[in-house]
């Protein structure tokens, strides 16, 4: 099927400080020589965010400004006394959603449901914590898929009902409901949908997000960003609202490996435990040089996401497989060894007998950690994920009948709650719930990623970004890593566009295509370095990644 000729395009004005393509290095330039302060970054940021976020709506609740100016004077004066605390001080950031933030920052943390509007944390979650405490301001709380996704299929990704649905920058005209599916080419992709699209559309240069089963990787292909999902259990996922700690993890995304590596300096600190930190930092290590990585990369005819998933579109998907293949020549060319076409654990092992094992992790122990996490929070309007589908069965028509500025309400199949309710029935004993952890693992591990590291003597497993590799990784509890191999120091540009279906008759507007498809994009598994993301841009530190990921194999489980 093609594309059909889309409406109008976005067009994205250049900002005083070119908001749409600064990253947070070249801003932090202008703060070091003192042609931009933070107030004045801040007060950009947050005047973007009015112009365009009605459109784009990957902003759920932006900061209260006079919140925001006073945090950014501080942190103006701080670095005029020569306090800087950090790469990102006096930088701006957006937060998704389902992180809480204490409510003295005047943001809710809703994960995109109504059931939690108005829901108090007693703080900050740890990882926003660290970025405060390194001078990063939070401007605001980015929209996802309602609940991380984990509400219902029959809502697309970056759709939720306290923030309606994400857009991308990319898409001209949007995602085109009933005629795309849920996580088509003309969808953002999520959850993590705001974090990319606020931070493709110059809403801010980073920001944070979670992932449990591609949540970072896939929204963040979709909006031409570098993420990366930490190993699970090296970054604190308290307060974050959740799916299964056996796969939640939080990431940045940002424009440039150097972004990146800031975020990371202060997400895995030398005060966080994380293990592995290369010496020095991972900013020191950001040379673009790839000494010492053995790559093998999987077929991309055999590694794709289904019809079911991504509704395939005629042209698109070429160029996506012609990008992908110009990206492995690329990295072949740099890499110490490259492998073409390697075996990796089929996707299908992770669903014996059609039931998926993370599904059923997820199914067993979602109701028990929504619970201890509402059970943390000073006040809310539902205490146990029982009471937050009563909720929203009883509140079923409230926000629909809010759609008055001419968009159509969402359709009703949207309220459903599948997910939720299956979780709040399922019920499995300690052991069963071990046994499905420990198999995941093994499949993950040992007879996935570790297995192919020593089969063909690799330190990277390179793949399309949408792809299986994600459920390998989750599986795996191993960290990866998404990037774009044409940006290196003399390689532009950052990405390609897919032409499948540029509108002829007209084409001199500067978003000239129905969809900008970034199409080459590649996801990394990595298994060497303190954590495979540095050894994949930042030179190489001993140490699987594998080992940091949690055991907690059915720990707090009844």
């Amino acid at each position: 099927m093609a594309l059909p000729k889309n409406r109008h395009p976005i067009e994205l004005e250049t900002d005083p400080f070119d908001l749409l393509n600064e990253t947070a290095g070249t801003l932090r330039e202008k703060l070091e020589g003192g042609t931009l302060t933070s107030v004045q970054l801040a007060q950009a940021c947050l005047d973007r965010i009015d112009e365009y976020d009605s459109w784009t709506k990957a902003v759920l609740a932006p900061a209260p400004r006079e919140n925001v100016y006073a945090i950014a004077k501080e942190l103006d004066a701080e670095r005029t006394a020569g306090n800087v605390r950090s790469a990102l001080h006096g930088i701006p950031i957006l937060i998704k959603d389902n992180i809480c933030t204490d409510p003295r920052l005047g943001m809710d943390t809703t994960a995109g449901a109504a059931a939690l509007v108005g829901s108090k944390p007693q703080g900050n979650a740890p990882v926003v914590q660290q970025f405060i405490d390194a001078g990063a301001i939070v401007i605001g709380k980015a929209n996802l898929s309602e609940l991380s996704w984990f509400r219902s299929a029959s809502a697309p990704a970056g759709w939720s009902t306290v923030g309606r649905q994400t857009q991308s920058p990319y898409v001209v005209g949007g995602f085109l409901l009933g005629w795309d599916s849920g996580c088509g080419h003309t969808n953002p992709g999520g959850s993590s949908s705001g974090p990319a699209v606020g931070v493709a559309a110059g809403f801010a240069p980073l920001s944070i997000g979670t992932e449990t089963v591609g949540s970072l990787i896939l929204p963040a292909n979709r909006a031409d960003l570098y993420t990366m999902k930490p190993t699970v259990g090296s970054v604190s996922v308290e307060g974050i609202v959740p799916i299964s700690k056996f796969c939640d993890s939080a990431g940045p995304m940002a424009k440039c490996v150097s972004d990146m590596a800031a975020a990371l300096d202060i997400m895995l600190s030398e005060t966080s435990g994380a293990k592995g930190r290369p010496a020095g930092g991972y900013r020191t290590r950001a040379t673009g040089k790839w000494e010492g990585l053995r790559i093998g990369s999987l077929n991309p005819d055999d590694w794709d996401f289904s019809e079911e998933t991504r509704k395939k579109f005629e042209g698109v998907e070429e160029d996506m497989k012609e990008s992908t293949l110009k990206a492995y020549a690329t990295v072949k060319g740099v890499a110490d060894s490259f492998h073409e076409n390697i075996d990796l654990i089929d996707p299908e092992k992770f669903s014996p007998d059609g039931k998926s094992i993370l599904g059923q992790i997820f199914d067993a122990t979602f109701r028990h950690e929504l619970n201890g996490y509402l059970s943390t929070l000073a006040s809310s309007k539902v205490l146990t994920l029982e009471e937050l589908i009563r909720y929203n069965e009883d509140h079923i028509g409230e926000y629909r009948d809010k759609y008055t500025d001419g968009e159509d309400p969402p359709p009703e199949e949207y309220t459903k709650q599948e997910f939720l309710d299956s979780a709040q029935k399922k019920k499995l004993p300690k052991s069963e719930i071990d046994g499905l952890v420990k198999l995941m693992r093994r499949l993950g591990r040992d007879e996935g990623v570790d297995k192919a590291f020593e089969k063909y003597d690799i330190n990277i497993i390179l793949g399309p970004a949408e792809s299986p590799i994600t459920t390998v990784a989750a599986a795996a509890g191993m960290f990866h890593f998404f990037l774009t191999p044409f940006l290196y120091p003399t390689l532009q540009p950052r990405v390609s566009f897919s032409e499948a279906n540029q509108d002829d008759e007209d084409p001199s507007t500067e978003l000239r295509l129905p969809y900008h498809l970034p199409t080459s994009r590649t996801a990394l598994l990595a298994g060497q370095a303190s954590t495979a993301w540095t050894s994949s841009c930042c030179g190489s530190q001993p140490g699987r990644a594998a080992d940091t990921a949690g055991e907690r194999v059915g720990e707090d489980f009844p």
